[in-house]
C-alpha cells in the first residue's frame, strides 16, 4: 500500500510540476512538447522467494512527459542541459529508481526491514560519433536511502529511422548497451542482509560494488502528429557481488515497457 501511496505522490507531484512549468512558459518554442498518456512495464523479480507467474511483476501507470530542447522530464527522470554544440552535450540529471521491496512481497524476505527507493542526483556528458553517441553519467543519492553513488556507461545507436521525428508513421530503432558501476552503499542496502536479519537458512551478507553489463532496444512509432508508441526491452546480467546474496536467487532480469502517449 506504501509503495502505491508512493508512487502516486511521485506521479501527482511530477505533473504538477509539469503543469506549473508549462503555464509559466511566456515564450516556449514549438519544440516544446507536453504529453500525457499510460505505459506498463513488467520486470522479473531477482529476489528469492519469486516463482512461476510470481517473479514478474506487471504496473500500468499514468504517465507525464515534457520535452524540449535543454529540459526533459517523465515520472521517473529528469534532465537539463547546461550545453550542446552538436557533438558534445553536458545535462544535470535527476532519477526516482523503483527497485526497493518490502518483507511482505515474498515468505523467502520474511523478517527483512523494508528497502525503499531513492531519489538520484547528478550530471552526464555525451559525446556523438559516427558509431553512435557515449554517454558517462553519475549520480549520488539525495534521499538518504541508500547514500551510495552510481556510474553509468552507455553506447546508443540509431539503428533505423524513416521520416522526420514527430510527423506521422515515423518509425525509430534504437539499440542501447552498457554497463553500470554501483558503490558498496548501493549493493549493501538492496541486497546485502543485516545481522539483525539472518536465520539459520538466511546468513548475513555485506554488499560490495558491481558493475552490471545490459543491453537493450527501443521503437517508437508516430501513429499520428500528436500520438506516439513506444515499446523497449532491457536485458540487465548481474555479477557475482549480487547474485551471492541469499535473498537473490536469479542472475539476470528482463523489463519490458510499453506506452501510448498524447502530445500537445
Amino acid at each position: 500500500m506504501n509503495t502505491i501511496k508512493n508512487k502516486a505522490l511521485v506521479t501527482t507531484t511530477t505533473a504538477i510540476s509539469l503543469l506549473i512549468l508549462t503555464i509559466s512558459s511566456q515564450a516556449a518554442a514549438q519544440s516544446n512538447r507536453f504529453g500525457v498518456g499510460i505505459y506498463a512495464d513488467s520486470e522479473r523479480s531477482i529476489y528469492d522467494g519469486h516463482s512461476g507467474g510470481d517473479d514478474v511483476k506487471v504496473e500500468a501507470n499514468l504517465s507525464f512527459q515534457y520535452r524540449s530542447d535543454r529540459l526533459n522530464a517523465d515520472e521517473k527522470s529528469t534532465s537539463y542541459k547546461f550545453f550542446d554544440n552538436g557533438k558534445y552535450q553536458f545535462e544535470v540529471i535527476g532519477n526516482y529508481d523503483d527497485r526497493g521491496y518490502k518483507a511482505s512481497d515474498s515468505p523467502k524476505l520474511a523478517g527483512m526491514a523494508e528497502r525503499k527507493n531513492s531519489w538520484d542526483l547528478g550530471g552526464r556528458v555525451a559525446a556523438k560519433t559516427g558509431l553512435g553517441t557515449f554517454s558517462l553519467a553519475a549520480t549520488g543519492d539525495v534521499s538518504g536511502k541508500h547514500k551510495g553513488q552510481e556510474v553509468d556507461l552507455k553506447f546508443s545507436q540509431d539503428l533505423f529511422r524513416k521520416g522526420p521525428k514527430g510527423n506521422p508513421r515515423s518509425v525509430s530503432l534504437d539499440l542501447q548497451a552498457g554497463v553500470k558501476w554501483q558503490s558498496d552503499e548501493v549493493i549493501d542496502y538492496y541486497y546485502g542482509v543485516k545481522s539483525n536479519e539472518s536465520t539459520t537458512s538466511r546468513a548475513s551478507f555485506n554488499g560490495k560494488d558491481a558493475i552490471t553489463p545490459y543491453l537493450g532496444l527501443t521503437a517508437r512509432t508516430n501513429i499520428t502528429e500528436h500520438v506516439t508508441f513506444d515499446v523497449g526491452a532491457v536485458y540487465k546480467h548481474y555479477p557475482d557481488e549480487i547474485t551471492k546474496s541469499p535473498i537473490v536467487d536469479k542472475d539476470h532480469d528482463i523489463e519490458l515497457v510499453a506506452g501510448l502517449t498524447y502530445w500537445f
